[in-house]
């Protein structure tokens, strides 16, 4: 998680997922005994297909289930109750058979379920005790489900029944929903989370929890002093300028949350809530990381955020990606924060807005002399041309001159996604790769060092072209130029080019005479 000293931050914005399946043991005849005896080499299981033809050896779940209640190893439970659209009702025999003996067990740390029905209410009941028995659960994880108001209730009570409350780090709702008539069971579900004063990070991402009595809710858990939320998470739970209001104000008497994630997060009102927004963040010491992804946000928004960030000390991740109505005019006024000496941002993600040249070359000035920007997320975008991609080169490394490389940016190490620098039709720029790799060195002087000897003293060839340094050098500095060359690989053979250049450096007849005296006088 964050650190206190804010030495480095979370990044919490790549968008690869783990696969659930790797690692783990898949429910069949052999890990079903296991998971009946004990076995301590059964730690991770994962149930999938719960049709038995599915299995290389059909099982009777109902009868042949075997009770768990004895096993105390296994400690990763994934269930996943994916069928087929056709199938409406195929598991609320096994499954929930099955289910039944599964809530017994009471060593799981991690519960993922996916893919319940909202006419599951049988399965979900036989799940519903894991919450409450298993008092070890560290992580909870529900992705792709379709809850009935019954099967919220459930979740909700079986939350607020759980005896150890101080194990649970981490709740997270994904692509779910919980239907429109069940909203006191949504809020008493955010309310019932707000028990667990372990909880670290609460996602709610497209969870389906509008509406104000469960923004209420959430605002009541974030004022409660106990509350250690450091991650928040709630987009796309449509939020509008009223709720926005009720979540700021209890997030100014929060001390907790250091990451908060509004993506898709506005249904309108966002010119509002970018104000309000932007005023509690410059009073704000605690925020670290900011996900505005497509929130509406103008050219206007993007000055009154960098407008807050020239009073704040703590952000250090800003993305307001896919907001697509941000043109040239706003990099503009953001790249007066950019500038400022002040400013602790470490990566700024911008792809998906209408960036093109004009804007990325705007920014790039802005980061000349900055040392704090590690990342600048702005590619893919086709609206960028060479022209751009010249001018982040020129900012790596300006081969005007030595002074001109030495003072160039040796902070900035990534200007892409995750998902690769350059489109499918696009060639690799091998020198761009090349430079941001070198800036990826801590150690600064190395990182002038080799943009000296890489891109001053050879040719785009690798020749050595310019001795001439060298060679009008003082004599009392020489040796340390030289030594300063020959350092590592990098600088050898500039160092070979300019002993050729350079011969009377080893004159060997005086080094001959100087060691027939040496030994005369022995």
């Amino acid at each position: 998680m964050f650190a206190v000293d804010h030495a480095e931050y979370e990044d919490y914005s790549s968008d690869e997922e783990e696969s659930t399946d790797q690692g783990h043991t898949k429910l069949n005849d052999e890990s079903l005994m296991q998971l009946i005896n004990n076995d301590p080499k059964l730690t991770n299981l994962i149930t999938n297909g719960w049709k038995e033809s599915s299995y290389e050896h059909k099982v009777d779940w109902k009868n042949d289930g075997g009770t768990f209640k004895g096993n105390t190893n296994l400690k990763k439970l994934y269930i996943n109750f994916e069928r087929n659209y056709a199938d409406r009702d195929p598991l609320c025999c096994n499954a929930a058979a099955f289910g039944s003996k599964l809530s017994c067990i009471r060593s799981v740390e991690d519960l993922n379920i996916t893919d319940i029905w909202q006419y599951d209410d049988k399965v979900f009941e036989s799940i519903a005790p894991l919450f409450e028995i298993s008092t070890n659960l560290i992580q909870i994880s529900l992705a792709d489900c379709c809850f009935s108001t019954k099967s919220t209730r459930l979740l909700a009570s079986a939350l607020s029944r759980q005896q150890n409350k101080g194990s649970l780090k981490e709740f997270s709702v994904f692509d779910a929903y919980f239907g429109d008539g069940n909203v006191v069971e949504r809020a008493n579900l955010i309310t019932a989370l707000g028990g667990y004063h372990s909880l670290k990070n609460l996602w709610i991402k497209d969870g389906g929890f509008q509406g104000q009595e469960c923004h209420t809710a959430l605002a009541n858990m974030l004022r409660n002093p106990q509350c250690n939320v450091k991650r928040l998470s709630i987009g796309s739970i449509g939020l509008d300028s009223e709720s926005c209001s009720i979540l700021l104000n209890a997030l100014t008497e929060n001390t907790s949350v250091k990451g908060l994630d509004l993506q898709d997060g506005m249904y309108g009102g966002a010119t509002t809530f970018v104000r309000d927004l932007s005023a509690w963040l410059q009073n704000n010491s605690t925020v670290q990381y900011l996900c505005l992804e497509n929130c509406n946000i103008t050219d206007q928004g993007v000055t009154l955020l960098g407008n807050a960030l020239m009073r704040n000390s703590t952000l250090q991740v800003l993305d307001i990606s896919r907001n697509r109505s941000i043109t040239s005019m706003a990099w503009q006024a953001f790249s007066v924060y950019l500038r400022n000496h002040n400013s602790t941002l470490k990566k700024l993600h911008v792809m998906g807005t209408d960036m093109n040249d004009e804007g990325l070359m705007v920014l790039l000035n802005a980061l000349a002399n900055d040392t704090t920007l590690k990342t600048l997320v702005a590619h893919p975008n086709s609206s960028i041309s060479d022209i751009g991609w010249k001018a982040l080169a020129d900012l790596l490394c300006d081969k005007t001159s030595l002074n001109s490389i030495c003072m160039s940016n040796h902070t900035l190490r990534q200007v892409y996604a995750s998902l690769g620098f350059y489109s499918t039709d696009d060639p690799p720029k091998d020198h761009l790769v090349s430079l941001l790799k070198l800036n990826e060195n801590d150690d600064k002087q190395e990182v002038v060092r080799h943009k000296l000897i890489r891109y001053y003293f050879s040719n785009d060839d690798g020749g050595i072209v310019k001795v001439e340094e060298f060679v009008v050098m003082e004599l009392e500095v020489l040796p340390r130029a030289i030594a300063w060359i020959g350092r590592d690989d990098t600088g050898h053979s500039l160092l070979y080019k300019l002993f050729q250049t350079m011969p009377t450096l080893f004159d060997t007849d005086r080094k001959a005479k100087a060691t027939g005296t040496k030994r005369k006088h022995m």
